[in-house]
């Protein structure tokens, strides 16, 4: 038989969201060829009129994203996933507040 496709991102959505977090929390290693994928993602989602934000980045991985000399100007990122909730919340006018 026909072997499985490769698994691939796929957007499917009945309204286009405005911000789409991309955590890459825990991805051990970002080679030229992860990178290449997060930025076709966020090229992608431009055109459809949505902002990606990339969040999760540690150490590591910033300096194998600098020593490729990939550049993420065009992408918004955030040092975590709450830092990328609260920008995507405040491109929205909103913001989560803690009640007491």
């Amino acid at each position: 038989g026909a072997a499985p496709p490769s698994p691939r991102w796929r957007w499917r959505a009945f309204t286009t969201p405005d911000v789409v977090i991309v955590d890459i929390t825990g991805v051990p290693i970002v080679d030229t060829g992860v990178a290449h994928h997060i930025l076709q993602v966020a090229k992608a989602a431009r055109l459809l009129g949505t902002e990606v934000v990339l969040v999760g980045i540690g150490p590591e991985i910033a300096q194998t994203i600098v020593q490729l000399r990939v550049d993420l100007s065009d992408i918004t990122t955030r040092a975590h996933l709450q830092a990328g909730m609260n920008y995507a919340l405040s491109r929205q006018r909103l913001m989560i507040r803690m009640i007491v």
